[in-house]
């Protein structure tokens, strides 16, 4: 702890009055620009209550090793009417400039906020219409990549079938019975003890 004489001491607690008076001064300048309702400005002051007491019993611990005496409630109440004396109102009009200030930052930065807002929801508007017409475009590709596939599997197909006719073709080639069946249907010869007919409605 500290060990302050009395005249010093009762100089702090004349200090900490005029910071009460200074703090009461800040809500009163929040209660002017914000044009507060009656709920939250009972709550400021229940605010500026437990604070000024806050400070008060800190003052009483820390620099009087917690003795209260009498002179310690002289020195705020000395400070807080000297102060409302004094420089409170200049103090008020200093205080109100700057929450105004304050206030209109907030305006801004609410404006900025709601356009903001509103260029991330044309954003998402349209990253969904791309998404969608990519989709759609993509299944349409798709469907015709199947069909493609579809097509050349079947031509594939062909193609082996054809292979193996000609491989079956290619191992008969020098057999009687191709030789045969040539001569009959492409040459149109036939073996000289074969009767010919020849169809006249044709």
């Amino acid at each position: 702890m500290y060990n302050f004489s009395q005249g010093q001491i009762f100089i702090f607690f004349f200090i900490i009055g005029i910071i009460i008076g200074l703090i009461f001064d800040v809500f009163k300048a929040i209660r002017k620009c914000f044009k507060t309702s009656d709920k939250v400005t009972f709550i400021q002051d229940l605010l500026f209550i437990i604070f000024s007491t806050y400070l008060i019993i800190l003052g009483i611990i820390k620099l009087n090793s917690g003795e209260v005496r009498f002179y310690l409630f002289l020195g705020i109440f000395l400070g807080i009417i000297i102060y409302f004396l004094t420089i409170s109102n200049i103090c008020v009009i200093i205080l109100y400039v700057i929450v105004e200030f304050c206030k209109k930052i907030l305006e801004i930065l609410k404006m900025n906020i709601i356009k903001i807002n509103k260029i991330l929801n044309l954003i998402v508007v349209l990253a969904i219409i791309y998404f969608i017409f990519t989709f759609i475009n993509q299944q349409i590709k798709l469907n015709s990549y199947n069909q493609d596939i579809s097509y050349y599997s079947s031509q594939i197909q062909e193609l082996e079938d054809e292979k193996e006719e000609l491989v079956a073709t290619q191992s008969n080639v020098n057999s009687k019975e191709y030789i045969e069946k040539v001569a009959r249907e492409k040459l149109d010869m036939y073996l000289p003890n074969e009767t010919v007919y020849i169809d006249i409605n044709k």
